[in-house]
């Protein structure tokens, strides 16, 4: 998902399409932004085949953007990076690729990320726990988006995310985990960043 943000996307994409482990699609919901980034998107989705689908519409917001991408997701697997957000290496995704395979049984799995500044400067680093829906319910997000894959077959049986403008996410994988007790997995690694920025919608949330 992304709306106006042209300069995180650009760096976005270039972090994904730099991954080791090649075989994904990224798809991309634009919120109809005036910035220059249809141009970066139709420049890249030119070069890169990585690039499956886009679009830019006016939407609903985050919530309707992401549940838009995850419906014209072909995969097994899935994750959303927010166009901000980013892997903390290049092989990232082999990471997690080995950690699915070795584990068939599990629905999501989830690693720990660093909290980031705009210049991309470790604020700090944050290690998560296995999580379950007591964890979600007593301590508020012990996962997030930058560092989770889930099986695409939980959205057959949980649905889309609620389009509420913030916390949709920690809805929807409440859902997951009520849904899947037991069938999380935790890589203790650092495989995600969230940017920390004037512009984000949660800054002071």
């Amino acid at each position: 998902p992304t709306f106006n943000q042209i300069f995180f996307l650009e760096h976005c994409l270039q972090n994904i399409l730099r991954q080791k482990y090649s075989n994904y699609e990224i798809i991309l919901i634009d919120g109809g932004s005036t910035d220059g980034t249809i141009n970066l998107i139709e420049r890249y989705s030119k070069k890169y085949s990585q690039i499956t689908y886009w679009e830019s519409t006016k939407d609903n917001g985050q919530a309707d953007a992401i549940n838009k991408g995850m419906k014209k997701c072909s995969g097994d697997w899935i994750a959303w990076q927010n166009c901000d957000d980013y892997y903390a290496s290049t092989n990232v995704l082999d990471i997690f690729f080995t950690a699915i395979k070795k584990n068939p049984n599990k629905k999501l799995f989830i690693a720990n990320i660093d909290l980031v500044n705009n210049n991309k400067n470790i604020i700090r680093n944050i290690k998560f726990v296995t999580p379950n829906l007591l964890s979600l319910v007593y301590e508020g997000m012990t996962l997030t988006n930058q560092a989770a894959f889930w099986s695409r077959s939980v959205q057959k049986e949980i649905g889309f995310m609620e389009n509420t403008r913030i916390n949709f996410d920690y809805e929807w994988f409440m859902r997951i985990l009520l849904k899947y007790p037991g069938k999380v997995f935790h890589i203790n690694k650092t495989l995600g960043c969230y940017r920390i920025h004037d512009d984000q919608k949660t800054k002071d949330q």
